[in-house]
């Protein structure tokens, strides 16, 4: 008998056994063909509804690997093909299907179909007849024949067919919208719609594929009411149908300016369904949606939208109409413009495409081009007074005045009450130059306008023409009061700023344009050269660094990069910049000679001045390629070019001058003194410079005799120079040298090629030690060049120096004047103005000293005598500011001389006319001499020039206090206590202040 333990130990074996047999039936039946072909087609199912045809594919073929006969498989696995468009391999299984079934029905539909859709038009045929052949009264194969024959070109043909199964069978709205669709091919409009009303009528009233049919063929024919009502009732009763509704709904619902509801009916429709399907089947609501977002001023997807559209359906010129308006709102006018330009192309006749292709294009100053549609449009719409009013504008900006003046004569004969002819006969007259004929008829029109804020524009523009800048501002300023933000008029307004000197305020007004213009090129160009203009090349840096890159890359773009490289003396990124630009002008093969130069790679800059002079027929780069050549010490290269350059600009006196210097170069001192001679003998405002030179050529060919008979010459005009001058002939003289390299230096100075100077300035240092003229000169280019840490160093040494020129104490003091440390200019100036009395610049700057130390007395009598010394000056550049200090300080003095401050107030507005500063003490003048109406003028003109200037407000606020107009008058009181916290007229200003309260 077997123990318990063998017992248990057999069940286990038993039991495991059987489940063994379990799991190996389970899986020979799980690895049956049938079970397999039914996992297979049921995955190929699913992937088809999820659109992965790729992987329905896979499933198919290892169906039919096992059962190759299954016809409906293999019928699945061609449809499967085509849903990838791989049409030739979805044909061969569909064949297959029928060499296994052919009463397979839906292969042959299939079949022909795909056939249409490849363009097999005779094959589709073939199979047409084949299958009718089989099932001769087969209404769907008889509708795919006229399908095929209407593709075929066939068109009577495929209408006998359609017509053969509405003869035989009047309900099948599937013939009638294929007949009425071909009728629609044949442009037989109205047999289209009266066949399908007819249908509606006899057959089915709400036969929902008719009714859609039909209300797309209104919106084909632009009846977008029509449309509307056979939409509504499809969309009412049979929502499901809303995806093919949409696009033609949604379009009438836009035309006939229901915009919201259209929008919101597109943008359902796309949200509904699958958007990638939807827009493939039907742009109109990609278009529609696009509308809504320009509307709403969402630019950016508008522009996507009608990108899209543009790009699918090229021949729409509405869409590149509605783009260029997009592309115009954020301001990529280039853009707009090739916009505008493909809808006129497309469709001529549009009127509002070329309306704005006309106003872009006279915006961007494209004449020719603008005339050109111009013309078009005014024989589009003969009656149109803006097309005509355009041309004019257009030709009278090309410079045909004559015929600009008689279209705006026909204007104002048309239309007399209007003005616009009126302002086209002002702007033909501005354009010839007769600014007041302009300005009456401006002042006119305005006077009966105005709320207008282009007329006073125009005013404006005018007036700046005539250098009046006190209407110039006026007008500017009212415009801009009518309308904020008309950029015209904001962009001459930083352009009278820019011309009366206050950058700042020229840059505020234009960074205002940026607000409105941010993608305009010129304005951030015109920025960008602001901050250069106000030595801020860090904020010019910062603010280029902002445009976006495909402007970056822009010639005019790199060349500004370039130049604010170039003032930071980053010379490897200034011509990285200009190798970026492919097509290279003269001006920047120039540009890039000037950088190689500063790296003293003369070589490099002749290449590129040879390049500048082979681009473009230019004189220029002769000078250039002298100076590189000299500096090579290689005058004899140098002079053939030098001479080139003087037979094409013989009044240049640099040039004349520098040309001595050549021939010196070369030994040939007798011929520079000849040239010398001649240039001396004119009237030329650089004398001194040439008695200078001549001077140190003297030296070197050891006259001594001559050079003193021109030293005392000199002395004349320079007497502090002449004193340098004669020490460094004494120098010269003792240790049988020459300063040459000095006198190259200072005729580099005054060419305004300060890097050239400062090679020349160095050269000359190792040659004459450290004499102090050298020095001095060697400062002052350092000084100009913005290195004021290292001039004050050079400055340092010159102190060092015995016998230290008055000039040099008179530059060290002014070193210490524009940094505002007054105790060390003082000092100075000072020490310049004990060694010599003959300098107006340090007699001006201790009077002003003074002046600010309230030590009226001292400071009069060191601007008498400034003044004195500038009466006797050719250049007499200080006098003007002599006068307006002098008109002030006999103001405010203990014992004030009214009449002599107004008499140096008028001679100062004389010199300097549009400075705001000069404005205002005349102004205030006038006012101490109770001349009130010509203080009011004057005032009100400073405030025009420097509106922040808390002093110019306070004078207003005391001149009108005067005259009894307190409102105006606490207006400009409490403006000056709003611009700044501190100002001199401060505690005058709250004193007077406290009568308002």
């Amino acid at each position: 008998m077997l123990s318990k333990k063998k017992l248990l130990k057999y069940a286990l074996i038993v039991f495991f056994l059987g489940i063994v047999m379990v799991f190996a039936a389970l899986g020979i039946n799980y690895m049956k063909p049938e079970k397999r072909i039914i996992r297979h087609y049921q995955r190929s199912i699913l992937y088809l509804q999820e659109k992965k045809p790729a992987k329905a594919i896979v499933e198919l073929k290892n169906a039919l690997s096992i059962q190759p006969k299954a016809t409906e498989i293999r019928f699945l696995l061609a449809k499967a093909y085509a849903d990838t468009e791989g049409f030739e391999s979805a044909i061969d299984e569909a064949e297959k299907v029928l060499q296994e079934n052919p009463e397979f029905k839906e292969a042959y539909l299939f079949l022909i179909n795909i056939y249409l859709q490849d363009k097999k038009y005779q094959q589709s045929l073939a199979t047409c007849d084949a299958f009718l052949k089989k099932y001769p009264n087969n209404l769907e194969a008889i509708n795919q024949r006229g399908l095929v024959l209407w593709k075929m070109g066939y068109r009577k043909q495929a209408e006998n067919e359609f017509q053969k199964i509405i003869k035989e069978t009047p309900n099948d709205s599937k013939a009638y919208i294929n007949l009425s669709r071909l009728y629609w091919d044949m442009n037989q409009h109205t047999d289209a719609i009266l066949l399908l009303l007819n249908y509606l009528q006899d057959q089915d009233k709400q036969n929902f594929p008719i009714r859609l049919e039909l209300g797309n063929y209104y919106v084909g024919l632009k009846e977008y009411e029509k449309a509307i009502e056979k939409f509504e009732p499809i969309l009412k009763n049979n929502p499901d149908l809303f995806d093919k509704i949409a696009p033609g709904y949604a379009l009438s619902l836009l035309c006939t300016g229901q915009l919201e509801k259209a929008v919101s009916t597109a943008e359902a429709a796309l949200k509904e369904s699958n958007e990638k399907f939807l827009k493939e089947k039907d742009p109109i609501l990609v278009y529609v949606r696009g509308i809504g977002k320009l509307e709403r001023k969402d630019y950016e997807n508008a522009i996507n939208d009608f990108l899209w559209v543009s790009r699918n359906h090229p021949q729409l010129s509405d869409v590149h109409y509605q783009l260029g308006k997009a592309y115009l709102a954020v301001q990529k006018t280039l853009l707009a413009i090739r916009e505008l330009n493909q809808a006129v192309e497309i469709n001529p006749a549009s009127l509002p495409a070329r309306q704005s292709l006309v106003q872009l294009l006279i915006q961007e100053q494209q004449w020719d081009k603008a005339l050109e549609h111009c013309e078009a449009l005014y024989e589009l719409s003969k009656n149109s007074m803006d097309a005509l009013k355009w041309k004019a504008f257009i030709l009278s900006q090309k410079g045909e005045q004559e015929k600009a003046r008689k279209i705006f004569e026909k204007i104002k004969d048309a239309l007399p009450d209007a003005p616009e002819g009126k302002i086209g006969l002002a702007i033909v007259d501005y354009n010839e130059g007769r600014y007041d004929e302009a300005i009456q008829k401006l002042l006119e029109i305005h006077k009966s306008q105005p709320q207008d804020h282009y007329v006073p524009f125009l005013l404006a523009q005018n007036y700046f023409a005539k250098k009046d800048l006190f209407h110039a501002l006026k007008f500017a300023n009212l415009s801009l009061e009518k309308k904020e933000n008309f950029i015209s008029s904001r962009v001459l307004l930083s352009q009278i700023r820019a011309f009366h000197g206050d950058l700042e305020q020229s840059l505020f007004e234009y960074l205002k344009v940026y607000e409105q213009k941010p993608e305009e090129e010129k304005v951030i160009l015109d920025i960008g050269y602001l901050y250069l203009s106000l030595g801020q090349s860090e904020n010019a840096l910062k603010f280029l660094q902002k445009t976006e890159q495909e402007k970056s890359k822009k010639a005019p773009f790199l060349v500004l990069m370039s130049k604010i490289y170039l003032i930071r003396d980053d010379w490897k990124n200034a011509l990285h910049c200009l190798m970026q630009i492919t097509n290279k002008d003269s001006k920047i093969f120039l540009l890039i000679g000037d950088i190689y130069m500063r790296m003293e790679d003369y070589k490099a800059a002749i290449r590129n001045y040879e390049m500048a002079g082979m681009v473009e027929e230019n004189y220029a780069p002769y000078l250039y390629m002298s100076i590189a050549y000299y500096l090579q010490k290689n005058a004899e290269e140098a002079i053939p070019y030098i001479e080139e350059y003087l037979n094409k600009k013989k009044d240049n006196d640099m040039a004349r001058l520098f040309y001595s210097l050549l021939l010196v170069g070369n030994r040939s001192p007798e011929k520079a003194i000849e040239n010398l001679q001649s240039f001396l003998s004119n009237n030329s405002s650089q004398l001194w410079l040439g008695q200078l030179l001549y001077i140190g050529i003297c030296t070197y060919k050891d006259s001594q005799d001559e050079a003193k008979q021109m030293l005392e010459k000199l002395s004349q005009h320079d007497p502090e120079l002449a004193k340098d001058i004669e020490s460094l002939m004494q120098f010269c003289k003792q240790y049988k040298t020459h300063f040459n390299a000095l006198l190259a230096a200072y005729v580099f100075r005054e060419m305004g090629n300060l890097h050239s100077a400062l090679v020349k300035c160095k050269e000359a240092l190792q040659v004459l030690s450290s004499h102090p003229s050298i020095l001095y000169l060697y400062a002052d280019i350092l000084q100009r060049m913005g290195q004021s840490q290292a001039a004050w160093k050079v400055y340092q040494e010159i102190l060092r120096t015995p016998n230290v020129p008055a000039h040099a104490y008179a530059a060290i003091g002014k070193y210490f004047f524009q940094k505002q440390q007054w105790k060390e200019a003082q000092e100075f100036l000072i020490k310049a103005v004990e060694g010599s009395s003959e300098m107006e610049e340090p007699l001006l700057f201790l009077g002003m000293i003074y002046a600010s130390q309230k030590d009226l007395e001292k400071a009069l009598v060191y601007h008498e005598r400034a003044k004195k010394i500038a009466l006797n000056s050719k250049k007499k550049n200080s006098l003007g500011q002599i006068y307006n200090n002098l008109a002030y300080l006999y103001l405010d003095s203990p014992n004030p001389d009214k009449k002599k401050a107004l008499e140096y107030a008028e001679k100062a507005f004389a010199l300097h006319p549009y400075d705001g500063s000069v404005a205002d003490t005349l102004g205030w003048s006038y006012y101490h001499n109770q001349k009130y109406t010509q203080a009011e003028k004057h005032l009100l003109y400073a405030e025009q020039l420097y509106p922040k200037e808390p002093s110019i407000q306070y004078h207003l606020g005391q001149l009108y206090h005067k005259i009894n107009k307190k409102e105006i008058a606490r207006h400009h009181l409490e403006k000056a206590l709003s611009l700044k916290k501190n100002f001199p007229e401060l505690l005058q200003t709250k004193k007077l202040m406290e009568e308002y309260e």
